[in-house]
């Protein structure tokens, strides 16, 4: 991937797709060996509406499927970056910095961590969004500060 990118680092990226856990944990994978401590990668769908847009197979014309997973998969796995979710309409947006492209923590896990995550459910989140998804409102001023300050930190 660094080959199509003329070997530069990653100063951002979204991902956004197949709406499924494990292709966004894969995509966050790949981004992140492409990226630097201070590179931010944004994340479409992090806060389910409810059960049915948010299952694994899409029934409904509006379908986020399961991506909210792939934050607290980050947040157990990898406590060293900085995490948060966007309370953003209508599937909250995540955003990650701190990334370090040579951890293969999530790699050499990947086949135990989807075993972990792939049967949790919209009912498993509920109680738990702030503590799982840590999510902070939908307000400029908050996401510039908590980008400034975390993209400096990593970079130092």
């Amino acid at each position: 991937m660094r080959e199509q990118l003329g070997r530069r680092p990653v100063d951002f990226a979204f991902i956004d797709g197949s709406q499924l856990f494990e292709a966004a944990l894969r995509d966050f994978m790949h981004l992140e060996q492409c990226s630097k401590p201070d590179s931010v990668i944004a994340i479409h769908n992090c806060i389910p509406l409810d059960r049915l847009t948010s299952s694994r197979t899409r029934t409904t014309e509006y379908w986020s499927g399961d991506v909210w997973k792939l934050i607290p998969c980050l947040r157990k796995y990898r406590p060293d970056l900085s995490v948060i979710t966007i309370a953003t309409k209508p599937t909250g947006l995540g955003l990650v910095t701190g990334l370090r492209a040579d951890n293969t923590i999530l790699n050499d896990c990947y086949d135990q961590i989807v075993a972990e995550f792939l049967p949790l459910d919209f009912d498993d989140l509920a109680g738990h969004e702030q503590e799982w998804l840590h999510i902070v409102d939908n307000d400029v001023e908050i996401i510039r500060d908590w980008v400034k300050t975390h993209r400096l930190r990593a970079a130092s």
